[in-house]
């Protein structure tokens, strides 16, 4: 009787429900969410360079952290599968962040793919996951290619560095076919008067036409190598290609010279200016950067320590 009376009184006809067992679910989710978020902070903070992410990759950068992603690079991976992207929310059931990524994904891809493509550097990667950072978070604008600006200076930065390497190599190569031109001419008119009262100028000739031979080889060897530079122009380019070259010449020339005079490589002197093997040293002197450095340090070496 007095718990209808009760419930009477409380205007709702039915008796009032005991709340301890609300409050006990309510302790329990907080408890749980707790923990979910202790383990999903200790999951993003693990993502460092030289540790080991979800699928066991070794991660070599780091680009952009927030508080639930992080954007990196893996070791041991090509350009197109090594860059990644971790979402780990805070509040397990929240896929907005998740649902933002996908959004702007077809325009990752591309860039991702423009990446492969022309072996961009790491600079451009960088500037994506900016990008991306704040797309995730809400701050990106989808209606057009977050990504499109990136994109077109990838593509116009490898024409200007294919168009630097292009014109360095035909300068390099315009000298050193001038040098064999002069090396032949001397060559085939090493019978006039001039040239027999100065022969050793056609030797001359011959060791500056195998320098620059080597010269050019090395030149195009290294090409992919070489670092260009936006603001100079295609004449830049071409005589610093032709002073390559001049480099060369030089080095064979120096070489020979030492070669006739015994300070290296003295079993390759002979009495004859017409020496294959003193020839092929010009040419490699010409094609190493280091030969003539290297010689003249251990020549120096020995004038300090005779014994």
């Amino acid at each position: 009787m007095s718990n209808i009376n009760q419930a009477r009184n409380d205007g709702t006809g039915f008796p009032p429900i005991e709340s301890s067992n609300d409050a006990a679910d309510n302790t329990a989710e907080l408890i749980k969410q707790d923990e979910y978020k202790k383990a999903q902070r200790e999951r993003i903070a693990s993502f460092k360079v030289g540790g080991i992410d979800m699928a066991g990759n070794t991660i070599s950068k780091v680009y952009s952290r927030g508080d639930e992603y992080v954007i990196y690079e893996i070791a041991n991976h090509p350009p197109h599968e090594s860059m990644r992207v971790i979402i780990d929310s805070e509040i397990e059931s929240d896929m907005t962040k998740i649902l933002l990524f996908q959004d702007c994904k077809i325009h990752f891809d591309e860039f991702i793919s423009t990446c492969y493509k022309y072996n961009c550097s790491s600079i451009y990667k960088k500037r994506a996951a900016t990008i991306l950072s704040s797309i995730i978070l809400g701050r990106g604008n989808l209606t057009t290619n977050p990504f499109k600006n990136i994109i077109d200076e990838i593509e116009s930065d490898y024409k200007s560095t294919m168009f630097g390497r292009n014109i360095y190599q035909l300068g390099a190569i315009t000298l050193s076919l001038i040098i064999i031109t002069f090396s032949l001419v001397a060559y085939l008119c090493r019978e006039t008067e001039f040239l027999k009262h100065n022969h050793f100028l056609t030797i001359v000739f011959y060791v500056a036409a195998f320098a620059s031979m080597g010269g050019f080889i090395s030149v195009s060897l290294k090409i992919k190598s070489l670092h260009t530079d936006r603001e100079l122009n295609g004449w830049a380019y071409f005589f610093n290609g032709a002073e390559r070259i001049l480099f060369s010449v030089i080095a064979g020339v120096l070489v020979f010279f030492m070669l006739k005079s015994n300070m290296i490589f003295g079993f390759l002197n002979t009495s004859s200016d017409i020496s294959f093997s003193i020839y092929v040293i010009c040419a490699l002197s010409g094609f190493s950067e280091t030969l003539i450095p290297n010689t003249l340090r251990n020549l120096e070496t020995k004038a300090e320590n005779p014994s």
